[in-house]
């Protein structure tokens, strides 16, 4: 779905259970929009999974989704901005603008990939599309996974029943094998 990029005003209490704050006032937030009207039906269950794989998630290392307006089209999810947008435009900017990032920065980068993936899977939940585009990069440039619409929860483990389209790019080999 399209993103824009909007105003909390009011910001939801935390959860029970909830180890990060809530939202400052006023804080800038991302929503993503699925125009039912324009999408399949295929595509909304998707956006709706995401949502709600997402909502139950709270972690540094895990992009936060704050509400979920699901009453009408289009279906909206409100969540955390990530200023830097993904790891993957950061890491093409940087590279355009021919400055490395410091051997520290990426160290901090890696674990705090490895620190969302460890906790998704405490959760019982897989992504599914771990790359480089999913990873958004936030505030003090920590590094949060998101984008849910692949994830399956409640799972340890997972075996392919269907054909999935995949990006062998980003594929583990144990996941090529027959």
């Amino acid at each position: 779905g399209k993103v824009f990029l909007g105003l909390l005003l009011n910001p939801p209490p935390s959860r029970p259970g909830q180890s990060l704050p809530p939202p400052a006032p006023r804080a800038q937030v991302a929503i993503k929009l699925c125009d039912g009207a324009r999408e399949s039906q295929d595509i909304q269950n998707k956006f709706m999974k995401e949502a709600e794989i997402g909502r139950r998630l709270c972690h540094r290392n895990v992009i936060r989704i704050y509400g979920v307006q699901c009453r009408e089209h289009p279906l909206m999810i409100v969540m955390e901005f990530a200023g830097e947008g993904s790891l993957l435009g950061w890491l093409r900017r940087q590279a355009k603008a021919k400055t490395a990032p410091a051997e520290t920065t990426m160290l901090a980068l890696c674990k705090d990939a490895v620190m969302g993936v460890d906790y998704l899977h405490q959760q019982r939940v897989l992504h599914r599309d771990i790359a480089a585009r999913n990873f958004l990069v936030g505030t003090g440039r920590v590094l949060k996974i998101a984008d849910f619409g692949h994830a399956k929860a409640d799972t340890i483990r997972y075996a392919l029943k269907s054909k999935l389209k995949m990006a062998l790019k980003w594929c583990a080999p144990e996941v090529l094998e027959k």
